[in-house]
């Protein structure tokens, strides 16, 4: 992820030096360019004007490429939090099974077993879910800085 958002603002800190070279060129250029009949100041002129939109191109293309690593993003956000919530609705199942359990104290000994066994369960879920988003978010970095 970082190295894309700093290879972006190596390009577009780039961009804006040449930019600015370049209108500091085509100010001293355009009087001469007018102002005389001489091919090779109507080159030079020519050249500079070329150069910028040559630049400002480059600036539409990343533009262009900073909204699509920031539409990927959102979506990944979007995919994150809805996993989230779907997790946070089945974590909060599994708590009122849990409290309610809990609030069964007259149990017989097989019913405290099985309570038990679903406490164990319940973590075992709750450890694979957590395991699963660990992982994603793992990728998603991994994927970010190759």
């Amino acid at each position: 992820m970082n190295s894309v958002v700093d290879d972006l603002e190596q390009k577009l800190n780039t961009f804006e030096q040449k930019f600015y070279l370049l209108i500091e060129q085509y100010n001293k250029q355009y009087p001469l360019y007018k102002n005389s009949d001489n091919k090779e100041y109507k080159t030079i002129f020519l050249n500079t004007k070329s150069n910028i939109t040559k630049v400002q191109q480059d600036l539409f293309l990343l533009e262009n490429k900073i909204h699509t690593e920031i539409n990927k993003l959102h979506d990944i956000f979007d995919t994150l939090n809805t996993k989230i919530e779907k997790d946070k609705k089945y974590l909060k199942k599994i708590k009122k099974l849990n409290d309610k359990l809990k609030n069964i104290s007259t149990a017989s000994f097989p019913f405290r077993k099985q309570m038990k066994l679903n406490k164990t369960e319940n973590k075992v879920y709750l450890l694979y879910h957590s395991i699963g988003i660990l992982g994603l978010a793992f990728l998603i970095i991994l994927s970010y800085r190759s």
